[in-house]
């Protein structure tokens, strides 16, 4: 009786929904980058994101005296109310996002903000990512054969820009067949620190890929800032086959009978097969 209670209650708390997880969204006026605000929780089942925005009492600046601030929720043209300043308490305002990418925006105001007005005095930008990480492999270079006695692959990502900018992506190979990577590494963040985009890697085979091939994807992770936070996916795989350098005895069942000479010869080969 007390393991069936336990399992009950173990059920109970996995089925509570995602209404009762809201993200508070704090108001940082010290930058003027965009903040990225990412649904660590998105799935299919659940494609809903609700957020709690903390306006604080706090004003943006001391030599500034604004009157009012506004929400601009970057979804069906929607705004909140004006709130007039300054407040007396901190303000939470709620919204809830379908799935997307939304752009918000918090405007402060120096005279009360009409619809036909576009940004405030001063605007806060944040990017709601309430969706899964996209991104797709392609494969290009290649000849399948090892003719000069390697085969070199070049992986590219794509579709991947609407991510976060700090989104990592990884190559994964997987084969049974020795293969070198000749890139800088393989994994890498999109930006590096010199500002270079990086989407590709090259990957080099040195023998066959057998009967079964091989198989190659990209993983995608994007961590918060205090690290525990992970959201993850992984593109389509591209399959890979390599064959070995072609023998001419193994491509003609009977070509064990001819004679050296004419094994070294295709013109001969040729001639040969007409008799």
């Amino acid at each position: 009786m007390m393991r069936l209670c336990v399992c009950v209650w173990f059920i109970v708390l996995m089925c509570v929904p995602n209404w009762c997880k809201a993200d508070n969204i704090d108001i940082d006026f010290s930058t003027d980058d965009t903040t990225w605000v990412v649904n660590y929780l998105y799935s299919s089942m659940d494609e809903t994101f609700d957020i709690d925005l903390i306006i604080p009492k706090q004003m943006p600046d001391e030599d500034t005296e604004y009157k009012y601030v506004r929400v601009s929720w970057g979804h069906d043209n929607k705004y909140s109310d004006n709130i007039e300043l300054p407040l007396k308490s901190d303000s939470i305002l709620k919204y809830t996002y379908p799935k997307g990418k939304f752009f918000l925006t918090v405007e402060y105001d120096l005279d009360e903000p009409t619809k036909d007005d576009v940004k405030g005095e001063l605007n806060v930008y944040f990017c709601v990512f309430n969706q899964d990480l996209e991104g797709s492999i392609a494969m290009e270079g290649g000849e399948g054969c090892l003719e000069w006695g390697l085969d070199t692959f070049h992986f590219r990502i794509k579709g991947h820009e609407d991510n976060p900018p700090d989104t990592d992506y990884e190559l994964v190979v997987n084969s049974n067949a020795p293969c070198i990577d000749v890139s800088s590494k393989l994994f890498w963040t999109i930006k590096d620190k010199l500002g270079h985009l990086k989407d590709s890697a090259i990957v080099v085979f040195k023998e066959g890929t057998g009967s079964y091939g091989a198989w190659a994807y990209f993983n995608m992770v994007y961590r918060g800032k205090n690290q525990s936070e992970i959201k993850e996916a992984s593109t389509d795989g591209k399959r890979i086959n390599i064959y070995q350098k072609p023998n001419l005895r193994e491509i003609f069942n009977y070509i064990d009978s001819l004679p050296s000479e004419i094994v070294d010869n295709p013109n001969e080969i040729k001639a040969f097969q007409k008799m």
